[in-house]
């Protein structure tokens, strides 16, 4: 067995590439466990779902742009949630398109399935290095390839 990625759309707020997502997913997790064999799932989501998943999981009253969790069950490696409605809000205050900050919300849930952590400046830094460099396989300088 090989990665398989699942994706699940819950939501009709915004139309996407559902193979480009999966690709950048695969190419994510390759990043960081080149022989990895499992399942990687991801959830889109209305806005209003992923404030109540916050609130449920992790007992916080807000909107989060993404949310991940890492699943024991063998062979499954994790689960990401992405609302596509808060990633074009948030992609237009940061000058991104919707592609490119759905790009930059998959890679930073799946990060956190792989213990990239964001707590302090150091490890914020380098999962941000990590980000970019996954990114530049789909986008250069504010252009796709």
């Amino acid at each position: 067995m090989g990665l398989e990625v699942q994706l699940n759309n819950q939501q009709n707020e915004v139309e996407l590439d559902f193979n480009f997502l999966k690709e950048v997913a695969r190419i994510a997790v390759k990043s960081v466990s080149k022989n990895i064999a499992g399942e990687l799932s991801i959830a889109l989501l209305r806005k209003e779902k992923m404030k109540e998943l916050n609130k449920s999981l992790r007992k916080k009253d807000y909107y989060p742009d993404v949310l991940s969790y890492t699943l024991e069950e063998k062979p499954f490696i994790g689960e990401v949630f992405l609302s596509p409605l808060i990633a074009l809000n948030q992609g237009k205050q940061y000058g991104n398109d919707i592609k490119h900050e759905m790009s930059l919300l998959l890679i930073h849930g799946i990060l956190h399935l792989f213990n990239f952590d964001d707590g302090s400046l150091l490890k914020r830094n380098q999962m941000r290095e990590k980000e970019k460099e996954i990114l530049n396989h789909y986008f250069k300088k504010g252009t796709e390839k």
